[in-house]
């Protein structure tokens, strides 16, 4: 679930800078302003995470990030027919600001279940979170569309997938013994 995740935020650095500069006309030195947007959502929910943890619990926060992500990626779809930068910049935030709801709570949840070896978790984890995020999002470089088009289904499919994850997940963690 979290290497989807990060899936969606290797497609939006690999593809975002050519959808804003080809698809929106956005001049080189002033892409960095795009993407600070980004950032200001990753702290935003990174700091409504923080606050709301403790009470609601990190699997209850993670999947409110996974669904914040996947919102973000429908949203993203009315971008490849409607002319707006807004309809990639708006969804892109609520994907990308998401990514500190979802990491962290994950790692969170993880450490929990297998606090003996933590280390060799947690190490484990970020590999294959990096891995299979990398490898995924290198998907949108090679479809045979548009950027836009590509960044766009690439990131859908892999919100799609880290929700599918995530709750075949919970349907083994949950299932009586």
């Amino acid at each position: 679930s979290g290497a989807f995740s990060y899936a969606c935020l290797f497609s939006f650095l690999i593809s975002g800078a050519f959808v804003y500069i080809e698809g929106f006309g956005i001049a080189v030195d002033k892409v960095a302003y795009w993407f600070a947007l980004n950032v200001i959502a990753l702290m935003l929910l990174t700091f409504l995470n923080g606050r709301h943890v403790r009470r609601k619990g990190a699997p209850n926060m993670l999947r409110r990030g996974l669904y914040i992500q996947l919102a973000g990626a429908l949203l993203l779809l009315p971008s490849l027919f409607v002319d707006s930068i807004w309809w990639v910049v708006g969804p892109c935030m609520m994907m990308i600001g998401a990514i500190s709801m979802v990491a962290s709570n994950i790692m969170a949840t993880l450490l929990q279940r297998h606090a003996t070896i933590a280390g060799t978790a947690s190490s484990v984890v970020g590999s294959f979170r990096f891995g299979v995020g990398s490898l995924v999002a290198s998907a949108s470089t090679v479809l045979p569309f548009g950027v836009q088009t590509n960044m766009a289904l690439t990131m859908v499919v892999s919100a799609v997938a880290a929700m599918v994850f995530f709750r075949l997940y919970q349907g083994v963690v949950n299932k009586p013994l």
